[in-house]
């Protein structure tokens, strides 16, 4: 059976994430080869998050993120760093 890693030990790991520089959305596409699709998140250190929101909310945060040409996992991710950094 395969040892568990130490919850400091991913905690580190999960701090020099945060920490390394991401391309910008907009970069993206320059990061594929002419005719190849772009590099996905997963890719790029992005880990999926599931959470529970008010499907109300959940369709006027879409919305915006529509109108204002953003991914709603940046807002969250926006959001999640300011919580955090208080």
């Amino acid at each position: 059976m395969a040892k568990r890693p130490s919850l400091s030990n991913v905690m580190d790991k999960g701090a020099e994430r945060a920490n390394a520089p991401q391309p910008a959305p907009a970069l993206l596409d320059e990061l594929a080869p002419k005719g190849q699709r772009k590099p996905g998140k997963r890719r790029l250190g992005w880990v999926q998050l599931n959470m529970y929101v008010l499907e109300e909310l959940r369709t006027k945060a879409k919305v915006k993120a529509l109108q204002s040409e953003r991914d709603l996992s940046e807002i969250v991710t926006e959001l999640l760093e300011k919580w955090v950094d208080s």
